[in-house]
């Protein structure tokens, strides 16, 4: 991914600095930042440590954005088979470490750390919805970017990548693009001015 991200901003001519670090200790100087994100990725983290540090390097009033792009099954018969089919291969993997915990556990989870690291306010929550469009091969991309997808081996992957491509032909799909809807869970935060 990292890669990716350099790629594209070498070819769109953005100057960009990646550090390699954890959330939890970063390296990155002090009130340093506007806005530290993470995507997809919170559920991870050891929080505590995580929000201290993400405190230690925002400037006053800077904020932080926590979300997570979950895919609407029940907004899509493709988007359901294609979760169906991850769960039948994966178990609980299958529809990710996020949604593994339960929306109303990790929102549970995440006022608790706010609240309790004491260093952030107004807390807030925002639902929204969005789509990209793709194809049968991006389809199996998707299924491609899951780490538990990745570990896979060659004859294990490729039964998984023809169901992919199956499901997307039983829905009349396979020389067509679609749709995947998704729901952004978005929590906003500021840095607590003391």
């Amino acid at each position: 991914m990292l890669e990716q991200l350099r790629a594209q901003a070498a070819s769109a001519g953005v100057e960009i600095e990646a550090v390699e670090a954890s959330a939890e200790a970063t390296g990155l100087p002090d009130a340093s930042f506007d806005l530290v994100t993470a995507a997809q990725a919170y559920h991870w983290f050891d929080r505590p440590r995580a929000l201290d540090e993400s405190a230690r390097i925002l400037r006053p009033g800077g904020g932080v954005a926590l979300f997570w792009n979950v895919r609407r099954a029940e907004a899509s018969p493709i988007v359901a088979e294609y979760e169906a089919i991850m769960a039948r291969h994966f178990g609980e993997a299958g529809i990710g470490q996020y949604l593994q915990f339960g929306r109303d556990a990790e929102e549970a989870a995440i006022r608790d750390a706010f609240e309790t690291s004491g260093r952030f306010e107004g807390l807030a929550y925002a639902e929204l919805r969005h789509e990209t469009e793709t194809d049968a091969d991006g389809l199996v991309g998707l299924a491609s970017t899951a780490s538990y997808v990745r570990r896979l081996g060659v004859d294990e992957r490729a039964r998984l990548d023809d169901q992919l491509r199956a499901a997307v032909a039983r829905h009349g799909l396979a020389e067509k693009r679609f749709t995947i809807p998704y729901r952004i869970d978005l929590w906003t935060a500021r840095k607590r001015d003391r």
